[in-house]
């Protein structure tokens, strides 16, 4: 998604945004809506995110669906948010006896369950077209890796990185795709013999930042995928900035162990 500077105010910790924006693939969970929500960068301004991170247990116990009852340290948590557009954010709360928590509990999971089913069908459509759109981005802003990365059992890696079984399917699904990714770029290569390692370079350099930032499994994960992808929220590039890093997680080159 587009970078999201928080505000002095702003309650949610990086990897409960990084999780939540990822898994909704930025797009609005309301069923009916399903709205891109970040705007375009322009010739004068930068892209800006237009998604709101609503509560479904009210954050006050006296606003809409609150709970006196509800741990304080979970309210402002991954699993007590819901990804929404302003719209459907106000419609929530001004109506709250219409959109219960049981009723956005339900939006969320059917989202991302969506969002995941649109990855594992686009996955087996990608072409060298939308490679080339998710890894020129990386290759041209690599610098040098700041991380050492050992060669282990594919398993073993994602035990260590506490990758959950949804990230684990598709994982696994993008690394069954690798030939593509493998053939494009051994293509690139042959133009341009530095472009795999500055491409590997590119998710190094993330994966370090990222973990100075103090992202763990799902998060981390998710917050790659969104690099990959341009931080856009088109689902079909999303597939594709899934694949390549599946491919460079396969051969061991990106997470370290």
């Amino acid at each position: 998604m587009a970078n999201r500077p928080r505000r002095s105010r702003d309650p949610f910790k990086p990897r409960d945004t990084k999780l939540l924006w990822g898994l909704a693939a930025g797009l609005c969970s309301h069923p009916q809506c399903r709205r891109p929500l970040v705007a375009d960068e322009t010739d004068v301004d930068p892209a800006r995110p237009l998604g709101e991170m609503a509560h479904i247990v009210g954050h006050s116990a006296n606003g809409p669906r609150g709970d006196a009852g509800f741990p304080t340290a979970q309210l402002d948590l991954y699993d007590n948010l819901i990804l929404l557009c302003a719209h459907h954010h106000t419609e929530i709360d001004a109506q709250p006896a219409s959109f219960s928590v049981e009723l956005l509990k339900q939006w969320k999971r059917d989202h991302e369950a969506w969002v995941q089913d649109c990855l594992t069908d686009n996955l087996t459509r990608i072409t060298f077209k939308e490679l080339e759109m998710v890894t020129t981005a990386i290759a041209s802003h690599a610098s040098a890796p700041t991380s050492t990365f050992q060669a282990i059992p594919i398993e073993e890696k994602m035990r260590r990185n506490e990758l959950s079984d949804r990230v684990r399917v598709l994982l696994q699904q993008a690394m069954a795709g690798a030939a593509e990714v493998q053939a494009y770029v051994q293509h690139m290569a042959t133009y341009d013999d530095q472009f795999p390692e500055r491409l590997r370079d590119g998710f190094r350099q993330r994966y370090a930042e990222d973990i100075a930032e103090g992202l763990r499994g799902d998060e981390l994960f998710v917050s790659l995928v969104d690099y990959a992808e341009g931080d856009a929220t088109d689902l079909f590039k999303r597939a594709a900035g899934l694949s390549v890093l599946g491919y460079f997680f396969g051969i061991c080159e990106v997470f370290e162990s």
